[in-house]
Protein backbone atom coordinates (compact mmCIF):
# COMPACT_ATOMS: atom_id res chain seq x y z
CA UNK A 1 0.00 0.00 0.00
CA UNK A 2 1.12 3.52 -0.51
CA UNK A 3 2.71 5.38 2.48
CA UNK A 4 -0.24 7.71 3.04
CA UNK A 5 -2.98 5.36 2.59
CA UNK A 6 -6.37 6.20 2.94
CA UNK A 7 -8.82 3.57 2.90
CA UNK A 8 -12.01 5.60 1.71
CA UNK A 9 -10.42 6.46 -1.23
CA UNK A 10 -9.85 4.20 -4.88
CA UNK A 11 -6.85 2.70 -5.86
CA UNK A 12 -5.82 0.89 -9.07
CA UNK A 13 -4.11 -2.29 -8.58
CA UNK A 14 -0.65 -3.57 -9.67
CA UNK A 15 0.23 -7.04 -9.87
CA UNK A 16 3.86 -8.09 -10.25
CA UNK A 17 3.98 -11.28 -11.85
CA UNK A 18 6.46 -14.50 -12.42
CA UNK A 19 4.83 -17.98 -13.54
CA UNK A 20 7.31 -20.25 -13.14
CA UNK A 21 7.08 -23.08 -13.35
CA UNK A 22 10.60 -23.45 -11.38
CA UNK A 23 9.94 -21.01 -8.86
CA UNK A 24 7.47 -17.83 -7.92
CA UNK A 25 7.82 -14.32 -6.85
CA UNK A 26 6.25 -14.64 -3.87
CA UNK A 27 7.48 -12.17 -1.36
CA UNK A 28 7.39 -12.54 2.51
CA UNK A 29 8.87 -9.21 3.28
CA UNK A 30 8.57 -6.00 2.67
CA UNK A 31 11.95 -3.10 1.91
CA UNK A 32 12.18 0.07 0.56
CA UNK A 33 14.28 -1.47 -2.16
CA UNK A 34 11.76 -3.74 -4.04
CA UNK A 35 11.27 -1.58 -6.67
CA UNK A 36 9.01 -4.13 -8.92
CA UNK A 37 6.85 -3.94 -5.72
CA UNK A 38 6.98 -2.01 -2.00
CA UNK A 39 8.72 1.08 -4.07
CA UNK A 40 6.05 1.07 -6.69
CA UNK A 41 3.65 1.46 -4.57
CA UNK A 42 3.99 5.05 -2.84
CA UNK A 43 3.36 6.02 -6.16
CA UNK A 44 -0.25 5.81 -4.99
CA UNK A 45 -0.94 1.94 -6.25
CA UNK A 46 -1.82 -1.25 -4.28
CA UNK A 47 0.67 -3.65 -5.57
CA UNK A 48 0.41 -7.38 -5.00
CA UNK A 49 2.02 -10.78 -5.89
CA UNK A 50 0.36 -14.16 -5.46
CA UNK A 51 1.98 -17.69 -6.56
CA UNK A 52 -0.51 -19.29 -9.45
CA UNK A 53 -0.82 -23.35 -9.97
CA UNK A 54 1.83 -24.52 -12.44
CA UNK A 55 4.31 -22.57 -9.96
CA UNK A 56 6.76 -23.60 -7.50
CA UNK A 57 7.57 -27.60 -6.92
CA UNK A 58 7.83 -27.31 -3.19
CA UNK A 59 4.08 -26.50 -3.09
CA UNK A 60 3.17 -30.27 -4.64
CA UNK A 61 3.74 -32.11 -7.73
CA UNK A 62 0.06 -31.27 -8.82
CA UNK A 63 0.36 -28.06 -8.45
CA UNK A 64 4.02 -27.76 -10.31
CA UNK A 65 2.55 -29.98 -12.88
CA UNK A 66 -0.76 -28.21 -13.54
CA UNK A 67 1.61 -25.56 -16.82
CA UNK A 68 2.69 -28.83 -18.20
CA UNK A 69 2.21 -28.67 -21.81
CA UNK A 70 0.39 -24.93 -21.61
CA UNK A 71 3.31 -22.59 -20.85
CA UNK A 72 1.65 -19.54 -21.95
CA UNK A 73 -1.57 -19.43 -20.45
CA UNK A 74 -1.57 -21.63 -17.65
CA UNK A 75 -0.97 -19.13 -14.73
CA UNK A 76 -2.88 -16.34 -16.29
CA UNK A 77 -6.76 -17.67 -14.82
CA UNK A 78 -5.21 -17.16 -11.24
CA UNK A 79 -3.68 -13.86 -12.03
CA UNK A 80 -7.57 -12.61 -13.42
CA UNK A 81 -8.97 -14.16 -10.19
CA UNK A 82 -6.61 -12.20 -7.80
CA UNK A 83 -7.90 -9.20 -9.20
CA UNK A 84 -11.43 -10.02 -8.73
CA UNK A 85 -11.60 -11.28 -5.31
CA UNK A 86 -9.28 -8.69 -3.95
CA UNK A 87 -11.55 -6.28 -5.06
CA UNK A 88 -14.65 -8.29 -4.18
CA UNK A 89 -13.42 -7.90 -0.76
CA UNK A 90 -11.68 -4.56 -0.47
CA UNK A 91 -13.46 -1.57 -1.94
CA UNK A 92 -10.62 0.94 -1.86
CA UNK A 93 -9.30 -1.34 -4.82
CA UNK A 94 -10.38 0.13 -8.48
CA UNK A 95 -10.97 -3.34 -10.51
CA UNK A 96 -11.10 -0.95 -13.81
CA UNK A 97 -7.86 -0.08 -13.44
CA UNK A 98 -5.62 -2.71 -13.30
CA UNK A 99 -1.62 -2.78 -14.31
CA UNK A 100 0.44 -5.99 -14.88
CA UNK A 101 4.24 -5.84 -14.89
CA UNK A 102 6.90 -8.46 -15.20
CA UNK A 103 10.52 -9.31 -16.14
CA UNK A 104 11.42 -12.90 -17.81
CA UNK A 105 9.00 -15.49 -17.78
CA UNK A 106 6.88 -12.40 -16.03
CA UNK A 107 7.40 -10.44 -18.84
CA UNK A 108 5.67 -12.80 -21.29
CA UNK A 109 2.94 -13.47 -18.87
CA UNK A 110 1.91 -9.67 -18.40
CA UNK A 111 2.16 -9.38 -22.47
CA UNK A 112 0.07 -12.47 -22.54
CA UNK A 113 -2.55 -11.31 -19.34
CA UNK A 114 -2.89 -7.96 -21.79
CA UNK A 115 -3.76 -10.00 -25.13
CA UNK A 116 -5.90 -12.86 -23.48
CA UNK A 117 -7.83 -10.55 -20.48
CA UNK A 118 -7.96 -7.76 -22.52
CA UNK A 119 -11.03 -6.54 -20.61
CA UNK A 120 -9.03 -7.43 -17.24
CA UNK A 121 -5.97 -5.95 -17.59
CA UNK A 122 -5.03 -2.37 -19.04
CA UNK A 123 -1.60 -0.93 -18.46
CA UNK A 124 1.68 -3.93 -19.12
CA UNK A 125 5.17 -3.05 -19.01
CA UNK A 126 6.41 -6.21 -19.90
CA UNK A 127 10.46 -6.91 -19.37
CA UNK A 128 12.58 -8.81 -21.45
CA UNK A 129 9.75 -11.57 -22.05
CA UNK A 130 10.12 -14.68 -23.58
CA UNK A 131 7.38 -13.80 -26.03
CA UNK A 132 7.98 -16.75 -28.82
CA UNK A 133 10.22 -19.55 -27.22
CA UNK A 134 10.43 -20.97 -30.69
CA UNK A 135 13.58 -18.72 -30.15
CA UNK A 136 14.18 -19.26 -26.52
CA UNK A 137 16.38 -21.53 -24.44
CA UNK A 138 14.96 -25.29 -25.90
CA UNK A 139 16.13 -26.85 -22.48
CA UNK A 140 13.93 -24.87 -20.54
CA UNK A 141 10.67 -25.56 -23.29
CA UNK A 142 11.63 -29.31 -23.47
CA UNK A 143 12.23 -29.45 -19.68
CA UNK A 144 8.68 -27.55 -18.47
CA UNK A 145 6.52 -27.72 -21.31
CA UNK A 146 6.96 -31.39 -22.37
CA UNK A 147 7.95 -32.77 -25.80
CA UNK A 148 6.10 -34.43 -28.41
CA UNK A 149 7.24 -38.07 -29.73
CA UNK A 150 6.79 -38.06 -33.83
CA UNK A 151 7.56 -41.31 -35.78
CA UNK A 152 8.06 -41.47 -39.69
CA UNK A 153 6.98 -43.90 -41.82
CA UNK A 154 10.38 -44.99 -42.08
CA UNK A 155 10.25 -45.37 -38.42
CA UNK A 156 12.46 -42.40 -37.73
CA UNK A 157 12.17 -40.98 -34.27
CA UNK A 158 11.75 -37.20 -33.89
CA UNK A 159 10.98 -34.89 -30.73
CA UNK A 160 9.01 -31.34 -31.37
CA UNK A 161 7.07 -28.91 -28.65
CA UNK A 162 5.28 -25.58 -29.30
CA UNK A 163 4.60 -23.41 -26.70
CA UNK A 164 1.74 -21.18 -27.39
CA UNK A 165 3.34 -17.02 -28.05
CA UNK A 166 2.37 -13.89 -27.65
CA UNK A 167 2.51 -13.02 -31.24
CA UNK A 168 -0.32 -15.38 -32.09
CA UNK A 169 -2.89 -12.67 -30.22
CA UNK A 170 -1.11 -9.56 -30.78
CA UNK A 171 -4.31 -8.80 -32.43
CA UNK A 172 -6.46 -8.48 -29.01
CA UNK A 173 -4.79 -5.74 -27.50
CA UNK A 174 -7.03 -2.53 -26.00
CA UNK A 175 -4.84 -1.54 -23.41
CA UNK A 176 -1.72 0.33 -22.90
CA UNK A 177 2.12 -1.90 -23.44
CA UNK A 178 5.25 -0.69 -22.62
CA UNK A 179 7.76 -4.00 -23.94
CA UNK A 180 11.32 -3.50 -22.49
CA UNK A 181 14.24 -5.46 -23.34
CA UNK A 182 17.92 -4.98 -22.82
CA UNK A 183 20.11 -5.02 -25.98
CA UNK A 184 22.57 -7.95 -25.50
CA UNK A 185 20.53 -9.95 -23.13
CA UNK A 186 22.30 -13.12 -22.72
CA UNK A 187 19.23 -15.54 -21.70
CA UNK A 188 15.92 -14.38 -23.57
CA UNK A 189 17.26 -12.68 -27.13
CA UNK A 190 15.63 -9.41 -27.70
CA UNK A 191 14.25 -11.02 -31.05
CA UNK A 192 11.51 -12.11 -28.78
CA UNK A 193 10.31 -8.80 -27.80
CA UNK A 194 11.10 -7.70 -31.43
CA UNK A 195 8.42 -10.53 -33.02
CA UNK A 196 5.99 -9.26 -30.86
CA UNK A 197 6.51 -5.55 -31.82
CA UNK A 198 6.19 -6.95 -35.70
CA UNK A 199 3.21 -8.30 -35.10
CA UNK A 200 1.70 -5.24 -33.04
CA UNK A 201 2.29 -3.34 -35.95
CA UNK A 202 0.82 -5.77 -38.62
CA UNK A 203 -2.22 -5.28 -36.37
CA UNK A 204 -2.67 -1.74 -36.59
CA UNK A 205 -1.88 -1.54 -32.43
CA UNK A 206 0.04 1.35 -30.86
CA UNK A 207 2.63 0.53 -28.36
CA UNK A 208 5.44 1.79 -26.56
CA UNK A 209 8.85 0.37 -26.41
CA UNK A 210 12.43 1.00 -24.89
CA UNK A 211 16.02 -0.83 -25.72
CA UNK A 212 18.05 -0.48 -23.30
CA UNK A 213 21.54 -0.38 -24.65
CA UNK A 214 24.46 -2.33 -23.81
CA UNK A 215 22.15 -4.22 -21.30
CA UNK A 216 21.94 -8.09 -20.43
CA UNK A 217 19.04 -9.96 -18.68
CA UNK A 218 19.43 -7.98 -16.02
CA UNK A 219 19.37 -4.29 -16.39
CA UNK A 220 22.32 -3.45 -14.36
CA UNK A 221 23.21 0.22 -13.91
CA UNK A 222 19.80 0.93 -15.98
CA UNK A 223 17.77 -0.46 -13.34
CA UNK A 224 16.98 3.00 -12.03
CA UNK A 225 15.99 4.29 -15.74
CA UNK A 226 13.75 1.78 -15.69
CA UNK A 227 12.02 1.89 -12.29
CA UNK A 228 11.33 5.66 -13.07
CA UNK A 229 10.29 5.11 -16.87
CA UNK A 230 8.15 2.18 -15.12
CA UNK A 231 6.45 4.47 -12.89
CA UNK A 232 5.96 7.25 -15.24
CA UNK A 233 4.23 4.87 -17.41
CA UNK A 234 1.61 3.55 -14.65
CA UNK A 235 1.27 6.82 -13.31
CA UNK A 236 -0.14 8.33 -16.65
CA UNK A 237 -2.32 5.96 -17.76
CA UNK A 238 -3.80 4.49 -14.58
CA UNK A 239 -3.56 7.20 -12.04
CA UNK A 240 -4.43 9.87 -14.83
CA UNK A 241 -1.47 11.66 -14.08
CA UNK A 242 -0.62 13.80 -17.14
CA UNK A 243 1.75 16.15 -15.81
CA UNK A 244 4.40 17.40 -18.34
CA UNK A 245 7.74 15.52 -17.60
CA UNK A 246 10.72 17.46 -17.86
CA UNK A 247 13.63 16.08 -19.58
CA UNK A 248 15.85 15.58 -16.72
CA UNK A 249 15.05 12.61 -14.23
CA UNK A 250 15.08 14.85 -11.06
CA UNK A 251 14.36 11.72 -8.60
CA UNK A 252 17.37 10.09 -10.38
CA UNK A 253 19.50 13.27 -10.18
CA UNK A 254 18.83 14.02 -6.65
CA UNK A 255 19.79 10.33 -5.43
CA UNK A 256 23.03 10.75 -6.71
CA UNK A 257 23.41 13.95 -4.75
CA UNK A 258 22.57 12.70 -2.00
CA UNK A 259 24.86 9.88 -1.92
CA UNK A 260 27.76 12.10 -2.64
CA UNK A 261 26.60 14.80 0.04
CA UNK A 262 26.38 11.62 2.54
CA UNK A 263 29.52 10.47 1.64
CA UNK A 264 31.08 13.65 2.11
CA UNK A 265 29.72 14.13 5.65
CA UNK A 266 31.19 10.58 6.49
CA UNK A 267 34.67 11.35 5.70
CA UNK A 268 34.56 13.77 8.07
CA UNK A 269 33.13 11.82 10.39
CA UNK A 270 30.34 14.35 11.69
CA UNK A 271 27.78 13.50 13.30
CA UNK A 272 25.25 16.09 12.27
CA UNK A 273 23.90 18.91 10.10
CA UNK A 274 21.12 21.74 10.64
CA UNK A 275 18.45 21.98 8.02
CA UNK A 276 16.81 24.86 7.40
CA UNK A 277 13.52 23.14 5.72
CA UNK A 278 13.51 21.60 9.39
CA UNK A 279 15.09 23.89 11.29
CA UNK A 280 15.90 21.14 13.65
CA UNK A 281 18.85 19.37 14.57
CA UNK A 282 19.01 16.34 12.06
CA UNK A 283 21.24 13.44 13.45
CA UNK A 284 23.54 11.12 10.56
CA UNK A 285 25.80 9.20 11.86
CA UNK A 286 28.28 6.95 9.92
CA UNK A 287 26.71 3.70 10.64
CA UNK A 288 23.16 5.25 9.64
CA UNK A 289 21.27 6.22 6.51
CA UNK A 290 18.41 8.98 5.60
CA UNK A 291 15.24 6.67 6.27
CA UNK A 292 12.97 10.05 5.57
CA UNK A 293 13.20 9.89 1.19
CA UNK A 294 11.19 13.01 1.27
CA UNK A 295 13.28 14.86 4.00
CA UNK A 296 16.24 13.94 1.02
CA UNK A 297 14.68 15.10 -1.51
CA UNK A 298 13.88 18.56 -0.05
CA UNK A 299 16.96 18.60 1.41
CA UNK A 300 18.83 18.81 -1.59
CA UNK A 301 16.77 20.84 -3.61
CA UNK A 302 17.19 23.39 -1.34
CA UNK A 303 21.17 23.10 -1.07
CA UNK A 304 21.35 24.83 1.61
CA UNK A 305 22.94 24.35 5.18
CA UNK A 306 21.99 26.84 8.31
CA UNK A 307 25.01 26.33 9.67
CA UNK A 308 28.95 24.83 8.29
CA UNK A 309 30.24 22.82 11.57
CA UNK A 310 33.64 23.43 10.87
CA UNK A 311 33.59 27.01 9.85
CA UNK A 312 30.21 28.42 11.58
CA UNK A 313 29.50 30.17 8.46
CA UNK A 314 25.63 30.93 8.82
CA UNK A 315 23.18 30.16 5.75
CA UNK A 316 25.99 28.87 2.98
CA UNK A 317 24.76 27.38 -0.06
CA UNK A 318 26.67 23.61 -0.01
CA UNK A 319 29.68 24.57 -2.65
CA UNK A 320 30.09 27.42 -1.10
CA UNK A 321 31.94 27.54 2.26
CA UNK A 322 34.76 25.17 1.16
CA UNK A 323 34.53 22.53 3.75
CA UNK A 324 33.87 18.68 2.99
CA UNK A 325 30.61 19.53 5.13
CA UNK A 326 29.16 21.93 2.36
CA UNK A 327 30.17 20.15 -0.23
Amino acid sequence: KPYDFDSTKKYPIIEYVYPGPQTESVNKSFSKGMDRIDRLAQLGFIVVTMGNRGGHPARSKWYHNYGYGNLRDYGLADKKATIEQLADKYSFIDRDKVGIHGHSGGGFMSTAAMLVYPDIFKVAVSNAGNHDNSVYNRWWSEKHNGVKENISEKGDTTFSYMIDKNPDVAKNLKGKLLLIHGEIDNNVHPANTIRVVNALIKNNKRFDMLILPTQRHGFGDMNEYWFWKTADYFSKYLLGDNTERPVDIDEMNIKKKLELFLKNIYNLNKDYVYSKITDNLVFISEKDEIEDEIFAKMFLKHSEINECSVCMEKNVVITQCGHNLCR
